[in-house]
């Protein structure tokens, strides 16, 4: 009796964790596609996989780290195979892809012009954690400075040679000090304290078009100038933008300096929020392998897990605030101060952000439940990467 009592509490035992493997099981295979959003606003990053050049030729990184090109939303061969790269940028005469240590300038057709690397400019210490080229520099991202390349001969410039005889002016005053810039041509150099014009290193942000940046590491960010609103980004619990024009500032969720819009009468954000303390999310044991971290403001766990994300659009002008939240799993992928594209339940969703209207809708028959996506935005269009492979699945036009 006693045996048969045991046999039959062992039976139960195992029928309960049969189930609950069974269950987790489950969860993992059901929990939804991972998104991770690069670069939503089109703003200049420096780790971008992607560029185009002034005859509207797209250029990426394919799953093997090789240059590829797109033109018209069609992929074309690969045109340069003998190095793996991590960065790719363009202006409007050159393509330029750094690795670790060296980086490399080539013609539109993929011929190899010059490199430099850490044995020939001594210059380049430690890794190199990402390239951007205008026409008038190459900015070369290192241990928290950039250096100042010229993007013909790729040798060093000095701030002097970059910004000539304009003068630095004062726009305002933050926390962390009085904040200069000057100007040439389409671009602006940012500092919070005094610099050395003759070297060829620079620590601050710079815009690009007004609109367009590049930003260093740390707890304080300028993260654009438009000549009516000169923005300073902190990050604590949330996000405040103050405005150093008129030291009016403006409260938002914790928001990545990436996914944002700023022009001389708006400020436009997005943050998202995932259930992080569900029991179901302890349960899926894949989670961690698919999360990934923006800058360590928030996690991107699979939708399964996503509540909302949440759009605040910001009248600089009146200070009157917005705020659109997307539906549980709907997740934005590109904002602009005209528009927003989100996925949703297999399908890529076009939104006016004036009155939030779905005007268009596209299948995304790339994406399935269980994988993991990167959405990298580049001129008119949204680069769409699988994670794991690397590889470039499809390219939504945004124009």
């Amino acid at each position: 009796m006693v045996l048969k009592k045991r046999k039959k509490i062992i039976f139960i035992f195992l029928a309960i964790a049969l189930l609950f493997c069974a269950f987790v099981i489950v969860l993992n295979l059901v929990k939804g596609p991972t998104i991770n959003v690069v670069n939503c606003n089109s703003d200049v990053i420096t780790n971008s996989r992607v560029c185009f050049n002034s005859s509207s030729t797209y250029y990426y990184l394919d799953s093997n780290n090789f240059i590829c090109s797109v033109a018209d939303g069609n992929k074309s061969e690969i045109f340069y195979d003998d190095r793996e790269f991590k960065y790719i940028t363009c202006n409007s005469d050159y393509i330029f892809a750094a690795d670790d240590e060296s980086i490399f300038q080539f013609n539109s057709d993929g011929k190899l012009l010059k490199s430099i690397s850490s044995d020939t400019n001594d210059r380049i210490y430690g890794r190199i954690s990402g390239i951007f080229a205008t026409d008038d520099c190459v900015f070369c991202g290192m241990l928290g400075s950039y250096l100042l390349l010229d993007p013909i001969t790729l040798g060093n410039m000095s701030i002097k040679e970059l910004i000539g005889d304009n003068e630095w002016r004062s726009i305002g005053d933050a926390e962390i000090g009085s904040v200069k810039t000057a100007s040439n041509g389409g671009i602006k150099m940012i500092i919070a304290y005094p610099i050395e014009l003759d070297k060829d290193t620079f620590s601050g942000s710079i815009v690009v078009d007004d609109k367009q940046i590049i930003n260093l590491g740390g707890y304080n960010y300028i993260v654009g100038d438009t000549g009516n609103a000169c923005m300073e980004y902190k990050a604590h619990n949330g996000t405040i933008f103050k405005n150093l024009y008129n030291g009016k500032e403006y409260n938002t969720p914790k928001t990545d300096i990436r996914h944002f819009s700023l022009t001389e009468d708006s400020l436009i954000t997005f943050s998202s929020s995932y259930d992080k303390k569900s029991v179901l999310m302890d349960l899926c044991i894949l989670y961690d392998n698919y999360s990934v971290r923006d800058y360590g403001l928030y996690n991107n766990y699979p939708l399964q897990f996503h509540k909302y994300d949440q759009i605040t659009l910001i009248d600089l002008k009146t200070d009157s605030e917005k705020i659109i939240k997307t539906r549980s799993g709907e997740k934005i992928i590109y904002l602009s101060n005209k528009k927003a594209v989100s996925f949703y339940k297999g399908n890529y969703l076009f939104y006016d952000i004036k009155n939030w209207e779905n005007y268009k809708s596209i299948d995304a028959d790339e994406i399935n439940s269980h994988g993991c996506y990167t959405f990298e935005s580049c001129g008119d269009y949204i680069f769409v990467f699988d994670d794991n492979s690397r590889e470039l699945l499809n390219t939504i036009n945004v124009a």
